[in-house]
């Protein structure tokens, strides 16, 4: 995937979904970035 293919993705996510749940989903993916465990977060 191209960088411009991501951030075409990103958008179209971000007018797809409501604010509250873009907020999660962007979270979400800066965790599985980072190798962190969703779950073990949200255990804490």
């Amino acid at each position: 995937m191209t960088k411009k293919t991501i951030i075409t993705e990103f958008h179209d996510l971000k007018v797809f979904v409501s604010e509250d749940l873009k907020d999660k989903s962007m979270e979400s993916v800066m965790y599985e970035l980072a190798g962190i465990d969703e779950e073990d977060k949200e255990n804490d």
